[in-house]
C-alpha cells in the first residue's frame, strides 16, 4: 500500500526535535518573566490598598478621639488603642512581611511625625525584598490625606501625592 501511495515512512529529523524545544523553551522563559513582573505589580497594588485602608482607619480612631499606635517595622498590630488597651476594631496595620506576601516580596514600614499631635506625619512601606527590587515607595502623609507611589525624594509630611 506504502509503495501504491509513495509515502515515506521517515520520522523528524535530531535537528528539527531539537529546533522546537529550543522554541518551546524561549516561549516558556518569557512567560515566566512576564509572571514575575505581574506578581510584582499585585503585590505592590496589595500593599497600597492595604496602606490607603490604614489611613482611613486612622483619621476614623481619631475622630473617637483614639491614640494612634506606631507601626511595627512589617506591621500587623493594631492602629488604634484607647487609654492604652488596644482596640482592634479600628484595625491592623497591614503586615507586609514576606511570611504574609511572599518569599522576597516582603516591605519595610517606617513614619515620621506623630499621629497624634496637629502636625504633619507621614508613613510608607519601602520594598525590601529581592521579588520587588525597583518597585516604588508607597507614601501616605497627612497633608494629602492619601496614599501614592512615590519613585524618587523619599516620604515625608510635605510629599505631594498625585
Amino acid at each position: 500500500m506504502r509503495q501504491l501511495l509513495n509515502i515515506k515512512s521517515q520520522g523528524f529529523t535530531l535537528l528539527e526535535l531539537i529546533t522546537v524545544m529550543a522554541i518551546i523553551g524561549i516561549l516558556a522563559s518569557s512567560i515566566m518573566v512576564t509572571l514575575s513582573v505581574q506578581k510584582k505589580r499585585a503585590v505592590v497594588g496589595r500593599v497600597l490598598t492595604e496602606m490607603s485602608a490604614a489611613m482611613q482607619n486612622i483619621y476614623l480612631c481619631k475622630s473617637d478621639d483614639g491614640t494612634i499606635n506606631a507601626p511595627n517595622n512589617t506591621g500587623g498590630n493594631n492602629i488604634c488603642s484607647f487609654g492604652g488597651v488596644e482596640n482592634a476594631n479600628y484595625g491592623q496595620w497591614p503586615d507586609v512581611s514576606a511570611a504574609t506576601l511572599g518569599d522576597g516580596m516582603n516591605f519595610v514600614i517606617s513614619r515620621i511625625g506623630d499621629f497624634n499631635s496637629s502636625t504633619g506625619w507621614a508613613y510608607w512601606a519601602t520594598p525590601t525584598g529581592t521579588g520587588v527590587s525597583g518597585a516604588d515607595t508607597i507614601c501616605c502623609n497627612s497633608k494629602s490625606g492619601k496614599c501614592g507611589k512615590v519613585s524618587s525624594g523619599g516620604c515625608n509630611a510635605n510629599t505631594i501625592i498625585k
